[in-house]
């Protein structure tokens, strides 16, 4: 569009609420939402609009463009009032010199007390009045498509990080943990592995003698100044009343330390924290606590373990059908219930079934366990996991 005068429809363009509504929620992609959303705000402003611009505001506040109609160069060097709008919830307007009598205006869009987006926009400068009541309404729509958007986004992406990596992590976890045979190595070994995998710091909490108390133990990738506000953090912790209350402190108190979001994994004997958010280890946090209760807390040798003897191992997986060692093999791999179902085109539940049959087998304790057994009985070559 040309910046040199004012381009408007030959007669107003019908204004339908409930219209924009259902637009704006039929628009399932973020790039659809922001061509949906200036298509709508130049229908408002009866096509006199010079560009409309389409912003998401990321966590650190910073506004990433997702999408640009009209004049892509027209006030481009102008941020100061996007930022304005961000901090304040507020819309800002500014009356430009060039092009003449138009306004630039930047329209929040919110999620509660946050602001998700922004709409920004040249208009003619006697508009900014006329619209200003359907522009509020087209705001409150597009906040609802946008934040429904961000919920399912966000659902789905962490349903794919579980599914995608959960597994493959742990099982590689319980290799480090069941090699260990020991509690204390095992614990050692895990938490050098988890700073390794997140590139964060990691500690871990094994419980005292009488399991009411937890002390600090082996770290990895912390300050001084770190672990001990951590070891003073934990002093006054007891887990033997209220154990899930106690590990919600802990983790609160620990997010305190780290100054953010912290993951924190209650594995029994021993309690992990990971620095940042870290939902893969969520998920395979229970299997990890089966198989630390499952060493014995002293030096001792693997040998002497009896889920850990490898001659039993060996023995046990002899037991297993063809089908059954199939799907082994594909757990080991890291592969979840649908997916082994898809690449053996059977039911989700025949899996199920064969998975069951494969722990009671093994005489393991969860899948976790019953991957690294086959690991390390040679059944899957460690680089599958």
């Amino acid at each position: 569009m040309a910046t040199s005068g004012t381009v408007c429809a030959g007669s107003p363009v019908p204004f339908d609420p409930a219209e924009i509504d259902k637009k704006l929620a039929a628009a399932h992609t973020l790039n659809t939402l922001a061509k949906t959303t200036n298509r709508v705000v130049f229908d408002v402003y009866d096509h006199c609009a010079l560009v409309v611009r389409f912003f998401i505001v990321e966590s650190n506040g910073q506004p990433i463009a997702v999408d640009v109609r009209g004049d892509q160069a027209l006030a481009s060097n102008r941020s100061a009032h996007r930022s304005r709008a961000i901090v304040s919830g507020e819309v800002q307007e500014v009356a430009l010199d060039r092009p003449a009598r138009f306004h630039l205006v930047a329209v929040p869009l919110h999620d509660g007390d946050i602001v998700q987006g922004v709409m920004e926009f040249v208009i003619p400068s006697e508009m900014v009045e006329l619209k200003r009541e359907r522009l509020a309404m087209v705001a409150r729509a597009t906040s609802s498509a946008l934040r429904a958007w961000h919920v399912a986004t966000v659902a789905r992406h962490e349903t794919s990080q579980v599914a995608g990596t959960s597994f493959a992590l742990g099982v590689r976890l319980a290799g480090v943990v069941m090699d260990a045979g020991e509690l204390g190595a095992a614990t050692r070994g895990a938490v050098q592995f988890l700073a390794k995998e997140f590139k964060t710091p990691v500690v871990a909490w094994r419980a005292d003698g009488s399991g009411e108390a937890l002390r600090i133990g082996p770290s990895s990738g912390l300050g001084s100044n770190h672990r001990s506000s951590l070891e003073k953090a934990a002093t006054s912790m007891r887990v033997g009343v209220d154990r899930q209350a106690s590990i919600t402190e802990l983790r609160d108190r620990a997010a305190t330390v780290f100054g953010g979001d912290v993951t924190l994994v209650d594995g029994g004997p021993v309690v992990f924290v990971a620095s940042g958010r870290q939902p893969e280890l969520e998920a395979c946090g229970r299997d990890l606590a089966a198989l630390l209760r499952r060493l014995p807390a002293s030096s001792v040798s693997s040998m002497d373990a009896p889920f850990l003897d490898e001659e039993l191992e060996v023995a046990r997986m002899r037991d297993l059908t063809p089908r059954e060692s199939e799907i082994l093999a594909l757990l080991a791999g890291g592969s979840g219930t649908r997916q082994i179902a898809g690449r053996l085109v059977i039911s989700e539940k025949t899996v199920k079934t064969h998975v069951q049959n494969i722990l009671r087998k093994l005489g393991a304790a969860s899948r976790l366990e019953a991957a690294a057994i086959a690991i390390r009985a040679g059944h899957v070559p460690v680089s599958a996991s």
